[in-house]
């Protein structure tokens, strides 16, 4: 089937034809042609090239078995067969810090390409975006749950991209039927409503923002959260005094995004990553105490990670 040009295939659908099968395919081409020839104009955006280092190696070979797996506790000496070498030019991008220069030069040069290259598709993004924003309701708020004095749940609102977690008295939860609320982002989802944690707060000025957990101190005075603004999965602990929205105590580190309380309200647990990023070490931390944290349990098999909750 000949292409239409597009203008004629534009009038077409003005004036409130049915567009067939066929149809609808030979105005895609053609748009897309159109867009094509438009881009032509213009140089593509050249790749970036990643230096090769043709002098570093990696070893490889049979490793002796402990407990029916490879053991590699002690490192590439226990390698047998012998070990042999295999070239790993791009091994120099290899780096666990997230701090060697050369390498986020490269990956923000990356980015930039990507960014380039597809720059022309943020019209289909945007009408991608809306279409399916149109069947959220964006202001509305979780079932509560019951927590000591107090219920807790989140709201979301219309406009924002973050949650606010909220609390309110027991006695305000109705014992008769459902919550009555209008539906207004101004208006308490309960009596005695209290905003304890705004996300939309935390990620101001940060161009990734990640809560872990959000949880009360069993008397209800303190709040724990662990949040994380690099988007490397690695959080920090932030203990909040409610009253004052005072942060009374922090903990930062290679630390997983779980944080519990004790039995009362001095005392968090949280757990540690190693170097693969495997919660594998459970810490005691004593609430604005200062010190150094206990280690409760250390996970040594690789095949499971800890969790808190």
């Amino acid at each position: 089937m000949r292409a239409l040009p597009l203008e004629t295939a534009i009038s077409y659908v003005t004036l409130g034809l049915t567009l067939t099968t066929a149809f609808r395919s030979s105005l895609a081409r053609t748009a897309f042609r159109s867009r094509s020839l438009l881009m032509a104009q213009v140089p593509p955006p050249v790749p970036p090239q990643a230096r090769r280092d043709d002098s570093l190696k990696v070893l490889c070979g049979a490793a002796k078995e402990r407990n029916g797996k490879p053991d590699v506790t002690n490192g590439p000496g226990v390698l047998i067969d012998p070990p042999f070498e295999l070239p790993d030019p791009y091994g120099w991008m290899r780096d666990e810090s997230r701090e060697k220069v050369e390498v986020l030069d490269h990956l923000k040069a990356e980015n930039k390409y990507t960014e380039d290259l597809t720059s022309h598709l943020e019209p289909l993004r945007k009408t991608l975006y809306d279409e399916m924003l149109s069947f959220v309701q964006e202001t509305d708020y979780t079932t509560p749950k019951k927590k000591g004095a107090f219920v807790y749940y989140t709201r979301t609102y219309e406009g924002k991209s973050y949650k606010v977690h909220c609390r309110a008295p027991l006695a305000s939860l109705p014992t008769d039927g459902p919550i009555s609320w209008d539906g207004n982002a101004s208006t308490p989802i309960l009596a005695g409503e209290v905003a304890l944690l705004d996300e939309n707060s935390l990620a101001s000025g940060h161009a990734y923002c990640s809560v872990g957990t959000c949880s009360a101190s069993p008397s209800g005075r303190l709040l724990a959260y662990t949040v994380d603004n690099t988007g490397g999965e690695t959080y920090g602990v932030r203990v909040k005094d409610v009253e004052t929205g005072e942060v009374v105590d922090e903990i930062d580190g290679e630390i997983d995004g779980g944080v519990a309380w004790g039995a009362g309200d001095d005392t968090i647990f949280y757990c540690k990553m190693d170097e693969a990023h495997r919660p594998y070490q459970a810490y005691a931390h004593e609430v604005g105490k200062g010190g150094e944290d206990q280690k409760i349990f250390q996970e040594d098999d690789e095949l499971f990670w800890l969790g808190i909750r």
